[in-house]
């Protein structure tokens, strides 16, 4: 027998296993292997196999004086009964664990371990029980079974794995962090704006087109009953009446020029961008300061500028077909229709910032919350500062003035 089987057979967690290899190394009186023999017959869990291998080792000192081990077996385990459905039981716990112990989840595995073992106590002897157990707990013998009972054990390896997945997760959180860089903040907030002005610009136009319309189509209906009454057709009826409020709006509306589109969608889109990061300044001091995260500015914005990219296209796409539809069937309703799902759209955007918030600083989205929350406040205390010095600043110059 090749001594790599010889090996194997002796690191078995099958005491018959280990009974065959030391009967095989009894009979080549194998005085290189009197060590390990020596430490089974000390340490090995099995009582049989511990005798058989002090048989062993003095069969080989006396060169074969003393017979070896006899064909007898170590005793196997008394077996329990058990039903069909236990045995299903501990096997899908069996399996169960193994699938946590394949995602590194060793305290749901012995969890579920324990689970089948007190289903079926015949899992002890079981081949695919004992390699899942022992895989698991990183022994082998009685002292992986023993694990199971141990409570002490078994604290201190969910103890011990609570540690690691956090330290998993706070190094995956500084590698992704590690990523942000400048180059990429620059694209985020040049998208940003650009989404703006253009959605800007483009909703404009469009409500000037969309008012004009309207206009010239209901001008057209009621020249078209003049002209039939004035033949004396009298299956035409006459246009119905416009809201005068809708009215006066287009009115307004229809004499926008691309120009005047132009220019508010550069205001709209700088001033949008200034007050962005002057929000995620001070959201980004409340969270790094105020609440303790562990975050930097370049992530934050990669975070929560890429969530502003992502839904801006949807909301300026429904602005505009609300537009559309508000116009094409003339009244108010429908603007006010859309204007709740512009509503719901920005909720939805506010939560999912609060969200990205939390990630960036890895402590949820509550302290993202609070931490949004109190940059708003402070943003509000300077600029309600900044109007009072303002204020006073020209009260004072209309005062020099007046003298």
């Amino acid at each position: 027998m090749a001594q790599s089987i010889i090996d194997k057979q002796l690191k078995s967690t099958n005491p018959k296993d280990r009974y065959q290899a030391i009967k095989h190394i009894a009979r080549e009186k194998d005085n290189a292997m009197i060590p390990v023999l020596a430490k089974i017959a000390k340490d090995d869990p099995d009582e049989q196999v511990r005798k058989v291998a002090a048989k062993a080792q003095l069969y080989i000192e006396n060169d074969g004086t003393v017979l070896p081990p006899a064909e007898a077996k170590p005793a196997a385990p008394s077996r329990s009964a058990v039903t069909p459905d236990q045995e299903s039981r501990a096997m899908e716990y069996t399996n169960e664990a193994l699938g946590y112990q394949i995602k590194g989840e060793r305290n749901r595995a012995l969890k579920a371990l324990a689970k089948a073992i007190k289903a079926n106590p015949n899992l002890r002897t079981d081949t695919f029980f004992v390699s899942v157990l022992d895989s698991t707990t990183g022994l082998s013998g009685e002292e992986s079974y023993n694990m199971l009972h141990n409570e002490t054990e078994l604290k201190n390896v969910q103890v011990t794995e609570k540690q690691l997945k956090k330290e998993k997760r706070a190094q995956d959180h500084q590698e992704a962090v590690n990523k942000a860089n400048w180059s990429t903040v620059g694209l985020d907030f040049a998208i940003y704006t650009c989404i703006i002005i253009a959605g800007t610009i483009l909703a404009i136009l469009l409500l000037g087109q969309s008012a004009d319309g309207v206009i010239t189509g209901y001008h057209a209906s009621v020249q078209a009953y003049r002209d039939a009454t004035a033949t004396q057709r009298l299956d035409m009826k006459p246009p119905e009446a416009v809201d005068p409020e809708f009215w006066d709006q287009a009115q307004l509306l229809r004499t926008i020029s691309f120009s005047t589109a132009m220019i508010a969608g550069l205001l709209v889109g700088v001033s949008s961008l200034i007050g962005l990061i002057v929000q995620l300044i001070f959201t980004h001091m409340a969270a790094r300061y105020l609440f303790k995260g562990d975050g930097t500015f370049r992530f934050l914005v990669y975070k929560v500028v890429s969530a502003y990219n992502s839904n801006l296209p949807i909301i300026f796409g429904a602005l505009i077909l609300g537009i559309i539809l508000t116009y094409t069937f003339g009244g108010n309703t429908v603007g006010l229709i859309f204007s709740g799902i512009l509503g719901l759209l920005s909720l939805k955007l506010t939560f999912q910032t609060l969200a990205k918030v939390g990630e960036t600083y890895d402590f949820g989205m509550a302290k993202g919350c609070m931490s949004v929350i109190a940059g708003g406040i402070i943003v509000s205390i300077i600029s309600f500062v900044v109007q009072m010095l303002f204020l006073a600043s020209l009260t004072q110059i209309i005062q020099s003035s007046m003298v």
